[in-house]
């Protein structure tokens, strides 16, 4: 069941790529894209906080732990890496394709979950780097390499191929947070 979860993210996570990618390029401009995306789902929650009774909750949990400071305002800026994420999808999506992107967001995501596991920053705590994890962090970065062949280095500029890497730390470290 856990298997057929992450593939179901996965899916819905290049589709939501693909979508915020063009719209970024329809309206030529990744940050809008990235803005109507949080924006409609900010609509969404809205309405699922309001039809159930232990989110109204948790939001009033929330609001009384920002209020007493027993929720540090570093753990409030998760969300901070969810539009660092919609945004570049906008802005490189559309421009370097679904694949490359999602291929870069993965190996940030893994490489810097790695560091975040080794450091105990999630709350699971310290986490051990085995061998099996390093390979598929490593694994992660060959397919990037293999990903950025061809003519991709010629015709994209680089902060455009370090964008979806960088959301994929960001996606890492709003994942620990959150």
């Amino acid at each position: 069941m856990a298997l057929g979860g992450a593939v179901a993210i996965g899916v819905m996570t290049a589709i939501q790529a693909r979508i915020n990618g063009v719209l970024g390029v329809r309206v030529d401009d990744g940050i809008v894209a990235g803005f109507v995306s949080f924006s409609v789902g900010l609509l969404a929650l809205a309405v699922v906080i309001i039809c159930l009774p232990s989110a109204r909750r948790g939001v009033a949990r929330l609001r009384d732990g920002i209020r007493q400071q027993t929720i540090p305002f570093w753990m409030l800026l998760g969300g901070a890496c969810g539009a660092l994420t919609v945004s570049t999808q906008g802005l490189t999506a559309g421009v370097l394709g679904v694949s490359l992107f999602t291929v870069g967001v993965v190996a940030g995501q893994t490489v810097h979950g790695l560091v975040l596991d080794r450091i105990g920053f999630g709350p699971a705590g310290v986490v051990a780097v085995t061998p099996g994890r390093v390979l598929g962090g490593l694994l992660a970065l060959a397919a990037v390499g293999i990903s950025l062949s061809g003519d991709v280095l010629a015709s994209a500029p680089l902060w455009m191929l370090l964008l979806p890497f960088a959301a994929g730390v960001g996606i890492a470290w709003q994942a620990a947070t959150n």
